[in-house]
C-alpha cells in the first residue's frame, strides 16, 4: 500500500497540529483526521500557522479544513470539532494507521496513548515549550508516556516560538512517514530532546 492509502488520526489542531496537517497534505496522505473542539483567538496569531485575525472565533478543524481545500488536497479530510476524552478517543482513531499527538495537557495524552494500545496503533508524540522540543515514537504496549508523564506536575504554559513548533512538528511527520514506509526509526520507544537554542540533541531510550 501507498501513502495514498494510508489513514493519519492528529490529535489536537493547535500549535503543532496546524503544521502536521500542513506536512500531511503536502505528503498526500490518503485520508487525515483532525480532532479539536476548540476556535482560534488572538493568543494564537504568534504561532499557530492556520490563525489569521479573519478567522478569530471560527473553529481550528473546520480552518484547517478550509486549507486542504485552498491546496487541493485530493485525499479525504475529516475534521471532527470535538476534544478528545475517554468517551471518544477509541471510536475516533478507528481505523487509523498511526495516530500523532499535537495535545497540549498531560490526561488527554493518557487517554490517547490507552486507545492506541488498545486499537494496536502506533502514537507519534510531541510536545514543546520555549526553544525546546521533545518527541517518541510510542509503539503498543510500551506505556512510554505514562512513564514519561505520571506523578510530574503539569507545567505552566510557556511563550513558545513558531520555529519550535515548525521544528517538532517536522519530526513528528518525519516519523509517521518512516513508518508508513516501512523505513528504519531510532525513536521507537525512545525520546528525543532538542534544544534550539544550544543545538543539543538527545535520545534516551524509554523500553
Amino acid at each position: 500500500m501507498s501513502i495514498e492509502d494510508k489513514t493519519i488520526f492528529v490529535a489536537g489542531c493547535g500549535g503543532l497540529g496546524c503544521y502536521v496537517v500542513e506536512n500531511l497534505i503536502r505528503l498526500k496522505v490518503g485520508k487525515i483526521i483532525v480532532c479539536d473542539g476548540d476556535v482560534f483567538s488572538t493568543s494564537n496569531l504568534n504561532r499557530q500557522l492556520y490563525s489569521n485575525p479573519n478567522n478569530i472565533g471560527q473553529l481550528k478543524v473546520e480552518c484547517a479544513k478550509s486549507r486542504a481545500l485552498e491546496l487541493g488536497f485530493a485525499g479525504d479530510f475529516i475534521a471532527v470539532p470535538n476534544f478528545l476524552d475517554a468517551d471518544n478517543a477509541e471510536s475516533l482513531i478507528q481505523g487509523a494507521d498511526i495516530v500523532i499527538d499535537a495535545l497540549d495537557n498531560t490526561n488527554s495524552r493518557f487517554i490517547l496513548e490507552e486507545a492506541c494500545e488498545k486499537l494496536n496503533i502506533p502514537l507519534i508524540h510531541g510536545a514543546v515549550g520555549t526553544w525546546n522540543y521533545q518527541i517518541a515514537v510510542v509503539m503498543p504496549g510500551s506505556k512510554l508516556l505514562r512513564n514519561l508523564f505520571e506523578g510530574k506536575l503539569e507545567k505552566n504554559s510557556v511563550e513558545t516560538f513558531a520555529f519550535t513548533v515548525e521544528a517538532c512538528s517536522a519530526a513528528q511527520t518525519a516519523e509517521a512517514y518512516k513508518l508508513l514506509t516501512s523505513e528504519d526509526s531510532e525513536l521507537i520507544n525512545s525520546l528525543l530532546i532538542a534544544d534550539l537554542k544550544d543545538n543539543t540533541y538527545e535520545i534516551i531510550k524509554m523500553g
